[in-house]
């Protein structure tokens, strides 16, 4: 989503993602830079370590995705653009690691109590396992030996049977329940 805004200093229009975005533009602007100049890649940094300092708790989202929108759409698109047209990459990007929130609760002694990190486990997504799946794998497997070796039902039969039985599942998916 993009905006407009108007500089009356530099008699200019600019059209922006956000905030820092028009900083960003407005300061090539003014000092007559291009965006991938070195001075303004330590704007960029001193952007991004204002906003670090100024955050107040990892609840603080607008700050955060701030800072992540500078990182990701200005650092390392910075850094992707000089790779690729064989440019020399200054070491601030080179050794530029995405920003963590860590909050540390001092004790007594001046030791840190617990530390948080913001960053989410990973695979934690996705659906729900069924809660009574165990069960009706059981019971499909019994289902099965049942209709193939007491009733005599072939192979193709049985399937047709229990794909009938347990309808929110498919052929392919009892097939798979079934060599299991």
């Amino acid at each position: 989503m993009s905006s407009k805004t108007y500089d009356p200093e530099t008699k200019k229009e600019y059209v922006h993602e956000n905030e820092y975005d028009y900083r960003i533009q407005r300061f090539c602007e003014l000092g007559q830079y291009v965006k991938h100049e070195e001075e303004v890649i330590d704007f960029a940094f001193s952007l991004r370590d204002k906003l670090i300092n100024d955050l107040e708790d990892e609840n603080d989202t607008i700050r955060l995705k701030y800072i992540k929108w500078i990182e990701d759409e200005y650092l390392l698109a910075t850094k992707d653009f000089m790779i690729q047209h064989e440019l020399n990459v200054p070491d601030n990007i080179n050794n530029f690691k995405s920003f963590t929130y860590e909050h540390q609760i001092q004790g007594f002694d001046n030791k840190p109590i617990e530390k948080f990190i913001t960053k989410s486990d990973k695979n934690t997504g996705g659906r729900p396992e069924e809660p009574d799946k165990k069960v009706m794998k059981k019971q499909l497997r019994s289902d099965y030996y049942d209709l193939t070796s007491k009733k005599g039902y072939k192979i193709s039969k049985a399937l047709d049977i229990l794909e009938e039985k347990y309808a929110p599942w498919k052929r392919s998916t009892i097939e798979t329940y079934l060599k299991k």
